[in-house]
C-alpha cells in the first residue's frame, strides 16, 4: 500500500468564552464541544448546569460558532457530574426553539469532547425520568434502544460526523414530522414512552456504505502529496501562527471518512466478541486498547479543531474581536500542549504507534494480534478453509485505521514545529507504509493450506473442497442402481490413492449431510431453504457454476450429491444433498412419481473422510 498524507485545512477558533473573572483568579478548565442535529446550531447559548439542572454564573456559559463549536469553562465545584444545555440561536437559518442536553460523568477536559445532540438529549431525559440511574447506565439503555453499537464514555453519540451510519439525525427529524410531533421534546417523550413500555429497538440508522480498505487507500494516497506543497496550510501550524484560513470541507470529509470507518469496524469487533461473550482484552492487551483510545481521542480533537472558523482580522492581521482573540490564545495554548503530548517519545502518539506496530505482527515473545484474532475467529466458524476469514480482514483494517489516524497526528505535529519538520513527517509516513504492508502480507497468509479439502470444525470430518459433478451413467430405472454407484466410485478412488494423505474417503450419510449444512439458509430438511451451495462457496468450497461436462468439479446448479443412505417415500431411493436441503432422488425420465420433477438432474459425489487433525 502506498502511503501518502491527509491534507488538513488551517482553522482558527472563533467562539468566545464567558464565566471567567479575570485578575489573578486561576483559569477554569475548558471544555470543547459542538452542538448539532443534521446541521450545526449557530449562535446558540451554551450553559453549564449542575447535576440537578441548576444554573450559576460560576459554572460557565458561551455561545456556539457558525460551525456549532464551542469552548466553555467548567467549574471544578460541579464535581464528577454535570449537565450542558444548548438553546436559542438558529438552526438551518431559522430560530431554534428547543433545548438540547448532555449529561456528563467523570469528565476529563484533556481527553473528552462534548457533543450535544438528539441522542445526548434522549439520555438526559431518560435520567430525568429515572433519577437513580447513572449517566453511563442511561446511555447504555438508550443506545441499545437506538441500536447504536458504539458507546464512548465521553458522550452518548460522540460525533458530529455526517458520514457515520449508526444514527442519522435527518431520519430522526423526518420520523418526528411523520409522528406529527410539533416539538423535538414531544417526540423525545414519545420515544421514551416506547422504551419504558418495553420496546427493544427503534433505529434511525442506515446500512454502512464503502469499503474500509479502499478508504484507507484513498486517505493514505493524500498524505505525502501535500507534504511538500508550500501553498498548503496544516491545522495546528495555522492556529499557532494565527494565520487561520477557515475550515476546508473536502479535507474535513476525509477526516470524517476515516473516523466513520473506524466506528463501523469497531462495531464489527464488538459484534464478533459478543457472540461468545468475550472481551477484546482477552485477545489484545489492555495497553494496546488504551493506546487506541488515546490516539482516537487526539484525532477527535484534531477533527474538532479543523472545524473552527477563523477570527475576522484587521489590516494588521490581528483579530477584530477581543473575545475571539482571547479564545484563539487559549486554543493556541491547548494546541501546543497537544503537540508536546503527541511527540512525546515516552507516552505520546510516537510511542503508542510503535506499540501498535510491534503488537500486530509476531515477535520472539508474542504471536501478534493478527494471529490471535485469527485463532479466535477460527473457533467461531464451522469450517477451516483456504480462504482468509473476511472478518479478519475487517479487523485488520480497524487497527490500520488507527495507525493512519496516528500518522496524521504525527505529521500535523511535525509540521507545527518551528521550522516545520518535514523530514520527521516523512519518516512517520515511511514507518506507516512499512507497518501496513507487513500487516497486509501477514493477514493474507492466515488461512488453511489448500490441499483440496476443508475441515468441518464441529464434526471434525474432512470434506472434499470441490465435489464431483455431472456424473454420467447409462439409462437406468433408479438413480440408486447406477448413479450412487458411480458417485461411490469417485470417493473410493480418492481413498485408494490416499488423497490429501487420507485413505478413508467415502460417500457421506444422510445425517452427516444434515449436520454439515447447519448454519446455511437450510436446516437440512427437504426444501427448507435454497442457497446452500452459495453458502458453501462463502465458506471456501469450490463452485462449478452452470457447467455441464462430465466430471466437472465444484457445486453446480441443479446438482444432487448422493449419500450412502436409503430414503424416500418407499425407502427405495438414496437421499442426496440439493441446493435447498436433503431429499431423496429418483430418475427424471421414468414414470415413477417424484415430487419435484422440474429439477435438473445432475448426479454428483461430495466425498467425506475422517479428519484426525486440523
Amino acid at each position: 500500500m502506498t502511503i501518502k498524507t491527509i491534507l488538513l485545512a488551517a482553522t482558527l477558533l472563533v467562539s468566545g468564552c464567558g464565566g471567567g473573572t479575570g485578575g489573578d483568579t486561576p483559569a477554569l478548565p475548558l471544555a470543547n464541544g459542538k452542538a448539532h442535529l443534521s446541521s450545526p446550531l449557530v449562535g446558540a447559548k451554551v450553559q453549564v448546569l449542575d447535576s440537578a439542572g441548576n444554573a450559576s454564573s460560576d459554572y460557565g456559559s458561551t455561545t456556539t460558532s457558525e460551525t456549532g463549536t464551542f469552548t466553555v469553562p467548567v467549574s471544578p465545584a460541579l464535581g464528577a457530574r454535570f449537565r450542558v444545555a444548548v438553546s436559542e440561536g438558529s438552526y438551518e437559518g431559522k430560530p431554534f426553539q428547543e433545548t438540547l442536553l448532555l449529561d456528563v460523568e467523570n469528565f476529563n477536559p484533556e481527553q473528552h469532547l462534548l457533543y450535544v445532540n438528539a441522542v445526548s438529549t434522549l439520555v438526559s431525559r431518560y435520567v430525568d425520568r429515572h433519577p437513580k440511574t447513572s449517566v453511563s447506565e442511561a446511555a447504555s439503555k438508550v443506545l441499545g434502544f437506538l441500536q447504536v453499537p458504539i458507546a464512548p464514555e465521553r458522550a452518548p453519540l460522540a460525533s458530529d460526523n455526517p458520514l457515520q451510519d449508526h444514527f442519522r439525525h435527518e431520519l430522526f427529524l423526518q420520523s418526528a414530522q411523520s409522528r406529527e410531533a410539533p416539538a423535538l421534546g414531544t417526540y423525545i417523550n414519545q420515544l421514551l414512552n416506547e422504551l419504558d413500555a418495553g420496546a427493544t429497538a427503534h433505529s434511525f440508522g442506515r446500512p454502512p456504505v464503502g469499503d474500509a480498505g479502499s478508504i484507507i487507500e484513498k486517505l493514505t494516497e493524500e498524505l505525502a502529496k501535500h507534504l511538500g506543497d508550500e501553498l498548503f496550510s496544516w491545522a495546528f501550524e495555522a492556529i499557532l501562527s494565527a494565520a487561520g484560513v477557515g475550515g476546508n470541507a473536502e479535507i474535513l470529509k476525509e477526516l470524517h471518512e476515516i473516523s466513520a470507518k473506524l466506528d463501523e469496524l469497531k462495531a464489527l469487533t464488538t459484534e464478533v466478541l459478543s457472540e461468545q461473550k468475550q472481551t477484546e482484552a482477552e485477545i489484545v492487551s489492555v495497553n494496546l486498547l488504551n493506546a487506541i483510545t488515546n490516539i482516537q481521542q487526539q484525532y477527535d480533537y484534531l477533527t474538532w479543531v479543523s472545524q473552527l472558523p477563523a477570527c475576522l482580522m484587521d489590516s494588521q492581521g490581528k483579530p477584530v474581536d477581543a473575545a475571539c482573540a482571547r479564545a484563539a490564545e487559549a486554543t493556541q495554548a491547548e494546541v501546543r500542549q497537544r503537540i508536546t503530548a503527541i511527540l512525546d517519545s515516552n507516552v505520546g502518539v510516537v510511542q503508542l504507534t510503535a506499540l501498535i506496530k510491534a503488537s500486530m505482527v509476531p515477535s520472539p515473545s508474542e504471536v501478534g494480534v493478527i494471529q490471535r484474532w485469527h485463532d479466535y475467529l477460527k473457533t467461531t466458524k464451522p469450517f477451516y478453509s483456504p480462504i482468509v476469514d473476511p472478518r479478519l480482514i475487517k479487523i485488520k483494517e480497524y487497527y490500520q485505521s488507527v495507525q493512519v489516524m496516528a500518522a496524521n497526528l504525527l505529521v500535523e505535529a511535525s509540521m507545527a514545529q518551528t521550522p516545520p519538520d518535514k523530514n520527521g513527517a516523512k519518516y512517520y509516513l515511511d514507518q506507516l507504509n512499512i507497518a501496513l504492508a507487513a500487516q497486509d502480507t501477514l493477514t493474507q497468509e492466515m488461512h488453511a493450506e489448500d490441499n483440496g479439502t476443508i475441515l468441518d470444525q464441529r464434526s471434525k470430518l474432512l470434506w472434499l473442497r470441490a465435489p464431483f459433478s455431472n456424473l454420467e451413467v447409462p439409462a437406468t430405472t433408479y438413480w440408486g442402481d447406477a448413479y450412487v454407484e458411480k458417485a461411490g466410485e469417485q470417493c473410493k478412488g480418492l481413498a485408494d490413492s490416499g488423497f490429501a494423505g487420507n485413505h478413508t474417503w467415502r460417500l457421506p450419510s444422510d445425517p452427516e449431510f444434515h449436520a454439515v449444512v447447519q448454519g446455511s439458509p437450510s436446516d437440512g430438511t427437504a426444501h427448507s431453504g435454497a442457497g446452500i451451495f452459495k453458502w458453501l462457496g462463502e465458506q471456501g468450497f469450490q463452485m462449478g457454476g452452470d457447467v455441464g461436462w462430465e466430471g466437472a468439479r465444484g457445486f453446480v446448479d441443479g446438482g444432487a450429491y448422493f449419500s450412502s443412505t436409503m430414503s424416500g417415500i418407499t425407502g427405495n431411493y438414496y437421499s442426496a444433498l440439493w441446493d435447498d436441503g436433503v431429499d431423496y432422488a429418483c430418475n427424471f425420465v421414468d414414470e415413477i412419481p417424484c415430487n419435484y420433477d422440474a429439477r435438473t438432474w445432475r448426479a454428483g459425489a461430495w466425498c467425506v473422510a475422517s479428519g484426525d487433525k486440523e
